[in-house]
């Protein structure tokens, strides 16, 4: 965070397959710039970036092939069904 330039408008938070990098690192990024992580392809993931406050985040992944995968992120864009205790 300390190299982000202070005109930056958006902070892109990226590397080519270091995923466990980004999700380790990601929410030092998040303050008062909108932030977004690059090459992300799994539901847990994007969970977890919406939770830390990124807005925004990309994979192609998702659509390589329409598998579970896909639908997953479909469901969740559409506001997946949430479990109720009763």
């Amino acid at each position: 965070p300390e190299v982000v330039p202070d005109d930056a408008d958006w902070i892109f938070v990226g590397g080519s397959c270091e995923t466990d990098w980004k999700m380790q690192n990601a929410h030092k990024f998040v303050g008062d710039r909108p932030v977004h992580v690059g090459r992300i392809n799994s539901i847990g993931a994007v969970k977890y970036l919406e939770s830390i406050g990124v807005p925004s985040c990309d994979g192609t992944g998702w659509f390589r092939a329409r598998d579970k995968k896909f639908y997953d992120l479909i469901n969740y864009i559409e506001g997946e069904p949430q479990c109720q205790l009763f």
